[in-house]
């Protein structure tokens, strides 16, 4: 029981500092280094299944804790996607330099 108890306790850990991890990639525009870190546990998972290597519980837990942020974002980024018909070309106002401004006020 305790060391369901232990695995438990590192997912929460790993979730959390994932999750701090993952905020701060979102809130600052680095979502690729945060894909860049996945796609390495990735790489590193497929290799010890290929060559038959032990995968130690805590690597499982921690990937598992990983890939639950990323599928969050990939089912946010789905729902956030509308349906692209044709969009209208939007038309920009005219903006005229400061000093231009200030003439043309004063007329």
């Amino acid at each position: 029981m305790a060391v369901y108890l232990s695995y438990l306790g590192l997912f929460l850990i790993s979730f959390i500092a994932l999750g701090i991890f993952y905020h701060n990639t979102m809130r600052n525009g680095l979502l690729s280094l945060y894909f860049l870190f996945f796609a390495f546990t990735t790489y590193t998972f497929f290799c010890n299944v290929y060559f038959h290597l032990l995968l130690d519980a805590h690597f499982l837990v921690f990937y598992v804790a990983q890939g639950w942020f990323v599928l969050s974002y990939l089912l946010k980024k789905r729902k956030k996607q509308p349906s692209r018909t044709y969009q209208e070309p939007t038309r920009r106002a005219a903006s005229f330099p400061v000093e231009q401004e200030k003439e043309y006020a004063a007329q």
